[in-house]
């Protein structure tokens, strides 16, 4: 189980990776878009390329234009950032802690040290009983 748990949270890696870098392709070429850009620079033609197949695909399904401003990049930007909190990064990434909350056995959590009331750090063990931390040195 430690292995799955181990590529479980490398391939939500990537992912998160990747759409981040997606979201801020989407980002630039919307900046991009503004000014009047030579369609022969290589630049332009890659953040085209890459962005092209899917905001097409989402204007014919949802026609999304006021007037001559089109918002399909606001909706793959959107979906993306939602993509990216609620697949690639689930717990705020700590797919160990998501794998011990489903009942997968063999996996290590770290204790979480949390401030109390008045200010104290207590140690949260993996079963849910809490201890005082030990003094920082």
């Amino acid at each position: 189980m430690f292995v799955v748990a181990n590529f479980l949270d490398a391939t939500a890696t990537v992912l998160d990776v990747v759409l981040w870098l997606y979201m801020w392709i989407v980002i630039a070429r919307a900046v991009i878009s503004w000014v009047n850009p030579d369609p022969y620079n290589p630049i332009v033609r890659t953040l085209y390329a890459v962005t092209e197949p899917v905001l097409s695909r989402l204007r014919r399904k949802l026609p999304l234009f006021a007037g001559s401003i089109d918002f399909s990049p606001i909706v793959v930007i959107l979906g993306t950032g939602g993509t990216i909190a609620g697949v690639a990064n689930p717990g705020q990434g700590d797919l160990a802690y998501e794998a011990a909350q489903l009942g997968v056995d063999g996996l290590q959590l770290p204790e979480i040290g949390l401030p109390d009331i008045e200010g104290h750090s207590n140690l949260i063990m993996r079963d849910g009983a809490t201890r005082p931390a030990p003094p920082h040195p």
